[in-house]
């Protein structure tokens, strides 16, 4: 099945079974810390974001840290102007922390689209591995077309 290109994905060119680009992210702890903050968004306390300030024991991903990098996989792959648009949904479930000197990969596949309440929704299987093929999380995601 063909990867799909936000450039020229359109509802009517998408299939069952079409990729998502795989996006692979190597961590350190100052990525660590500029996602975790950013993640955080503007108004959250940004005391201790910086790297240096950061315990060597406590340097992993935030949870909405890595919700950014699945959304980050999704607008590779889907045209999408809004997060908050009408029939958007991302459901994900972490796993595993990442940390200081790991190596993610993140990957989705289409598993249905369809037509509803004239919304075109396309569902994607989500899934983030470390380098070593170990789950760290999974999850599904519907975009709107």
């Amino acid at each position: 099945m063909p990867d799909l290109w936000a450039m020229t994905t359109t509802y009517e060119s998408v299939n069952v079974g079409d990729r998502l680009p795989v996006l692979v992210k190597f961590e350190s702890k100052d990525t660590i810390a500029r996602l975790n903050s950013l993640a955080a968004g503007p108004g959250a306390d940004q005391s201790g974001t910086d790297s240096d300030m950061i315990p060597d024991d406590d340097i992993t991903l935030s949870e909405a840290a890595m919700r950014a990098y699945v959304f980050e996989l999704l607008e590779k792959g889907f045209p999408i102007p809004n997060h908050q648009a009408p029939g958007h949904r991302l459901d994900m479930e972490f796993t595993k922390s990442v940390g200081e000197g790991d190596i993610i990969s993140l990957t989705g596949e289409v598993i249905s689209k369809r037509e509803e309440s004239g919304l075109r929704l396309v569902e994607c299987r989500l899934t983030v591995e470390d380098d070593q093929g170990e789950p760290v999380g999974h999850g599904t995601a519907t975009v709107s077309l």
